[in-house]
């Protein structure tokens, strides 16, 4: 799959939304684990 020139933005967003997502789920890890 080829991208366009906005593949800087889409890369950008795309990372921005894996961290927030992997906080996400560490966080409910932690908090199953902890409860």
């Amino acid at each position: 799959m080829k991208y366009p020139r906005l593949s800087k933005w889409a890369w950008f967003i795309g990372l921005w939304a894996a961290s927030v997502l992997s906080l996400g789920i560490i966080a409910a890890v932690i908090r199953t684990v902890l409860l």
